[in-house]
């Protein structure tokens, strides 16, 4: 079991370093726009060109690891994203930034269904459903990692520095790999192109997949536009805190689902099944997000527990991995979690412009601070009402679509 641990460990790591990477750009906006001379259009386009690669390679890294060794798929990947990496801390101007975060995209695409998969081939499977849940966690830790932690680097050593430093890591993670993880042998037969269009044939005409994928993208929606983009201002325009407070409590929705993601994993294999803990997570984060917009909350203390719930809460769309799991053949197990993970990706692309466009066109502006434009709290009201409704048409999905073969 230790060593089944320490083996998992070594590839949860790649996907820390991923989501470390993919953050980082968040705390580094002044220093990246100032030193490549670009506004805020572009830097999102440059930062966001992570995400067009991680997308489209989301699938095609299952095919990969149902059909090759393990150890030969997620290092290569980790190689790439670290590559990209160092190209990104000597990029001359936006052209070449935008492309080496492709490449960081294309890389990091492998890390998240590479854990699930050395999980299950480490672990016995009773425990998939906590693993997955501690897979999450590796996603929250990383993502805290990546952006106030980065904090003092970034001021002392500067943007390019800092990103020198966290690809250096990535080299460390190589080697780590490389000489280290040594996984059980497993007969896997020679890819054939009929093979895998009968496999994506399989997965995308059970309509659970699609079910599943689709609970996926709702309860991670609140991580993607909330936690990840419109959190901060959207605290500082509706609480009127500071933008340190503001952050701290976008912090607490990383906590939340670092703990909820085991937790939920946890009891699943202990009592009742995956299902039952689907529906549970949705109405905490339904519930949890109600009190946030429509409960008057005085204190901090409150207001954070309830933002570390509706954490928590999204921390249950870690199952949703052992359910499209466990309603495909094991065969086609790792494509089934790729097809899974592209569906928790493209809640990004979808979430985070339809919240801003409704945050733009509700209520109205109340002015500009440094050339920005800042939005009323009734604005964010509007915008945060698209999370609300993600959670609740989650809870009824879970409750009335999703079916549980456990």
């Amino acid at each position: 079991m230790v060593y089944a641990i320490f083996i998992y460990t070594l590839s949860a790591l790649f996907l820390f370093f991923d989501m470390m990477m993919q953050v980082s750009p968040g705390i580094m906006t002044d220093e990246l726009m100032y030193s490549l001379d670009i506004n805020i259009f572009w830097l999102g386009l440059m930062s966001g060109a992570y995400f067009v690669t991680y997308t489209i390679m989301q699938i095609p890294s299952g095919i990969f690891y149902d059909n090759y060794k393990v150890k030969e798929v997620i290092i290569f990947p980790l190689i790439i994203c670290t590559l990209g990496g160092f190209l990104f801390s000597i990029t001359p101007n936006v052209y070449i930034g935008a492309l080496a975060r492709l490449i960081m995209g294309f890389g990091a695409a492998f890390a998240f269904v590479g854990a699930l998969v050395v999980a299950s081939e480490v672990f016995e499977e009773k425990y998939f459903s906590l693993m997955a849940g501690i897979t999450q966690t590796f996603v929250a830790i990383g993502a805290i990692m990546g952006e106030a932690p980065l904090v003092p680097l970034l001021e002392n050593f500067g943007w390019r520095m800092t990103i020198v430093i966290m690809s250096t890591g990535g080299v460390l993670i190589v080697f780590a790999i490389l000489f280290f993880m040594k996984l059980p042998q497993k007969n896997k037969s020679k890819v054939r192109l009929f093979d895998i269009k009968k496999g994506l044939k399989k997965i995308s005409k059970s309509s659970q997949s699609w079910i599943i994928a689709a609970y996926a993208c709702l309860l991670w929606a609140p991580m993607t536009a909330v936690a990840s983009l419109y959190g901060p201002d959207f605290f500082k325009a509706y609480f009127n805190y500071s933008i340190e407070i503001a952050a701290m409590l976008t912090t607490a929705m990383w906590v939340g689902v670092a703990v909820g993601a085991p937790l939920f994993g946890f009891l699943a294999t202990k009592i009742f099944n995956n299902k039952f803990w689907l529906i549970t997570a949705a109405l905490i984060g339904a519930l949890s997000f109600s009190i946030i917009l429509y409960i008057p909350i005085t204190s901090l203390i409150i207001l954070t527990i309830a933002v570390f719930f509706a954490g928590v809460g999204c921390g249950g769309q870690a199952l949703s991995f052992v359910l499209v799991k466990d309603n495909n053949e094991d065969e086609n197990s790792a494509t089934a979690m790729g097809f899974n993970n592209t569906a928790v990706v493209v809640s990004g692309f979808i979430f985070q412009p339809l919240v801003g466009y409704v945050i733009k066109y509700n209520s109205g502006m109340y002015g500009n601070v440094n050339e920005v434009l800042q939005y009323s709290a009734s604005s964010y009201l509007a915008g945060m009402n698209v999370i609300l409704g993600c959670y609740i048409i989650a809870a009824f999905i879970s409750i009335f679509l999703i079916k549980d073969k456990s």
